[in-house]
Order: structure tokens, then sequence, then C-alpha cells
């Protein structure tokens, strides 16, 4: 039995007790959880670092893939999807002309980026209008901007009125067909030269006079056909026959890919085209 004297000192020992407890909770807790955040944060960078890495890997990687895939875009669509002297030499009334095939000036041709292209001359057997065609496949980036509106003053000639953009329905086409006709003149000895020009562009299936606003898909379709006629005029007028030629050819231009779509499908797909080393815009001084 407890000495009654005895029993203050019973709270003050339990006291002491609690007291020590109580410290030594409170002082190791800190120090636990400061070797813990030290700890933490000792490891914390090179996890980071190793995420960050991974990250950059993955995406150099994914690009590296894409890169390689638009460059196999790009050297599949280099050549001709067909040869393009192969296109007829009569086309309704049109009848090319005995020899006036010709070639596009190599250098020309080189900053053109064209990988084949046709140069050849129509008559219309109706009215005896004669037409300077140009028929230029190559890689949209380079082809895009060889326009005549920045072609035809490089060579000395003017606008005489601003260029008129033209619609045309084709059969079995919900597609329209656009394209752009305009009348330059230059003046050689005191006389002048009138030429009337109509052109257009195909691009991943469309027919239309300006591909600019469409460089974003020049990746995922880097072929490009260019279609250009140019005839010579003494007098401007609102009915030209160039545009039934023009009707004409890309009748026939819609219809040889079709055909070798089709030949790829049922897996007998022509021997690829050796592009040659250059191709043009301009033949006898004419721009293109």
């Amino acid at each position: 039995m407890c000495e009654p004297h005895d029993n203050p000192c019973t709270p003050s020992l339990r006291s002491n007790i609690m007291t020590s407890m109580t410290v030594t909770s409170v002082l190791q807790s800190p120090i636990q959880r400061v070797r813990q955040l030290a700890a933490k944060s000792s490891a914390s960078p090179w996890v980071w670092m190793a995420i960050t890495c991974a990250i950059l890997a993955a995406s150099g990687g994914l690009r590296f893939w894409r890169d390689r895939q638009f460059q196999s875009i790009v050297e599949e669509s280099a050549a001709c999807p067909f040869p393009l002297e192969e296109l007829p030499e009569s086309l309704g009334s049109w009848r090319a002309t005995e020899g006036s095939d010709t070639k596009l000036d190599p250098e020309v041709a080189r900053i053109a980026g064209s990988s084949d292209h046709l140069l050849r001359n129509y008559v219309d057997e109706k009215t005896g209008d004669r037409v300077a065609v140009m028929v230029l496949y190559g890689l949209a980036e380079d082809a895009y901007s060889h326009t005549p509106e920045v072609c035809y003053p490089a060579a000395g000639y003017q606008a005489l009125m601003a260029p008129v953009d033209h619609e045309v329905s084709l059969p079995d086409s919900t597609t329209p067909v656009r394209f752009r006709s305009g009348t330059y003149m230059r003046r050689r000895a005191g006389i002048g030269e009138y030429q009337e020009v109509y052109y257009t562009f195909l691009h991943n299936g469309e027919w239309m006079p300006d591909t600019g606003s469409r460089w974003k898909m020049f990746r995922y379709h880097p072929g490009i056909f260019k279609l250009q006629l140019q005839r010579s005029v003494s007098e401007l007028n609102d009915h030209s026959p160039t545009e039934s030629l023009l009707k004409e050819l890309i009748l026939e231009i819609n219809g040889r890919i079709a055909q070798n779509k089709t030949r790829e499908a049922n897996g007998s797909v022509a021997a690829p085209i050796s592009p040659p080393p250059d191709a043009t815009v301009q033949r006898d001084g004419r721009p293109g």
C-alpha cells in the first residue's frame, strides 16, 4: 500500500513520463518527415529527368517516323501517274499540229519542279484557231506558284485586265472544274503582241487556279498537275474556243488517272516512270 505522503509523487512521475514521450514523439516525427522529404527531393529530379527524356524520345521517334512517312509519300508522288506524251493528238474538233511536240528548257524545268511535261500545238478544225498547250506534272510545293500572273509580267507582258475565274461542270462529276483566264500584251518593234491564257491546277482530285491556300495538304498530297493553254489574239472577245480544248484535256487527264488507280487496285501497276532531269515553265521565250 502506498503511503499517504507518497500520493503526490505518483502524478508527478506519470507527468514526467508523458512529457518525455510527447517530446520524443514531437522531435522524432519532424525528423522522419524531413528525411523522407529529403529522400524524395533527391530522387525527384532523376525521376522527372527520366520522364522528360522518355517523352522527348517518344516525340522524336514519332517525328522521325512521320518525316519518313511523308518522304515516302513524296518519293511515290514524284513520278507522273502516266506518261503525258500519251495524251491523244485528237480531242474533239482539235488536232495536234504534226511535229509540234517540244521540250521545255531544262533550267526552267528544274525551277518549276516538274517531273514530266508536254508542249504541243492544237488546231481547231472548225475555226482554224491555234492553241499552244502545256501540261506539267510535278511536286506541288515547287509548281503551285508558277502562274501566268507571275510569269508573264516577268517576261515583259502586262495584264490588260484583271484575271477572270470560270467554272464548268463535267459529266458524271459533282465537283466543278475551276480555271482562270487572262489577256497579256507586250510590244516588240512597236507592235503589240496579245496572248490569251487559260490555266488551272489539279491537286488531290480538284481542278482550281489557286492552290496556295492548300499548302498544308502538300505533305499528304505532294503531286500536282498544271494545265495551261495560250492563244495569240488580235482582239478580245467573250467567247474563246480555248475553253473547249481545256475541257477536253481535263476529261482525258481525269480518265487516265482513274484508269491508273484501277490498275493499282487490281495489283497490275505499270512500271514507274523515270522522271526527266528537269521541267519548265516557258518555251520559245513564252512565260509559263
